[in-house]
């Protein structure tokens, strides 16, 4: 699978949990098709089943943030 494969499945995943997110969090009024919708929904389930892996932990981004910026000052 190439770079920009990679990408664009990303990219889709990304999109599709922002809608999700915006439904759960503002209840806004987000236009999602019905596969987005069962997308949603067998991801949601997964997660609350116990099946993270595509999630990351906050503060293990937040953690890698700081170590990049920590390598990034001491180069300079």
């Amino acid at each position: 699978m190439t770079a920009q494969t990679n990408l664009g499945k990303l990219e889709k995943k990304v999109d599709l949990l922002s809608k999700a997110m915006h439904i759960l969090l503002f209840k806004e009024k987000v236009k999602i098709s019905r596969k987005e919708a069962l997308e949603i929904e067998k991801r949601l389930s997964a997660y609350l089943q116990g099946d993270k892996r595509e999630f990351v932990d906050l503060e293990d981004v937040l953690n890698a943030k700081r170590q990049n910026k920590q390598k990034g000052s001491k180069r300079a």
